[in-house]
């Protein structure tokens, strides 16, 4: 009994002793006109015998996806009644990978617009339509994969990134719009590791010299 707890001690210790550390690789997609698809990569975290980062131990791997969307509403109300006019400038982006890995961010620009009755013109403009320019919303989050083994290696990691517009209004029972949606995305991996310290190191072999000579005298 004392002998396994004395090995236990040793490795809990020197889990202890080990340094944490992580690393991160991003990327970036320029704004585009919705609807778009792109095949996308980053780099596996490399702890091979002659990687960067050869015997350390991988322990989390986080994907972070931010959204951006721009663009332009048009609206007009063509009620016989004056309405809140309420629109939203949006995109749906999804960063997939394999593992699990997935997130999705919805960047997203709203507001509202006080229409009167029709006023005889579809312009999406006067008192009873609205043209709004330049507007801009992000999103940013965040999710890790269930499985690690396909993120460490030498190689790189594949990931699909796509971005659907999804804007939309609403307020009026007869309302003209239009919207002009564009998107772009900032997307990066974070792997957490951890650095065993040479007296951990030295900690673990002898942890493992106890038990092994425990197993020798049962």
């Amino acid at each position: 009994m004392k002998t396994a707890l004395l090995a236990s001690a040793l490795v809990a210790f020197a889990g202890s002793a080990a340094m944490a550390a992580d690393v991160t690789y991003s990327g970036t997609l320029p704004i585009a006109i919705t609807n778009w698809n792109s095949a996308v990569t980053l780099p596996q975290f490399d702890n091979t015998p002659t990687g960067p980062f050869a015997g350390f131990i991988l322990t989390g791997v986080q994907l972070t996806l931010t959204g951006n969307v721009e663009g332009a509403v048009r609206l007009e109300s063509l009620d016989a009644a004056a309405a809140t006019l309420n629109y939203n400038l949006q995109a749906t982006l999804n960063f997939t990978g394999p593992g699990g890995g997935a997130v999705v961010a919805i960047p997203t620009a709203s507001g509202n617009f006080n229409a009167t009755i029709f006023d005889g013109t579809i312009d999406f403009g006067g008192t009873s339509g609205v043209t709004l320019l330049g507007l801009a919303g992000t999103d940013t989050q965040s999710a890790s994969p269930f499985v690690f083994a396909p993120y460490e290696g030498s190689g790189m990691v594949n990931f699909n990134l796509n971005a659907l517009g999804t804007s939309n209004g609403s307020g009026a029972g007869n309302l003209l719009q239009q919207f002009n949606t564009s998107a772009g995305a900032e997307y990066s991996i974070k792997y957490t590791y951890i650095i065993p310290t040479p007296s951990a190191a030295a900690l673990l072999g002898l942890g493992g010299l106890v038990a092994t000579r425990r197993r020798r005298a049962r």
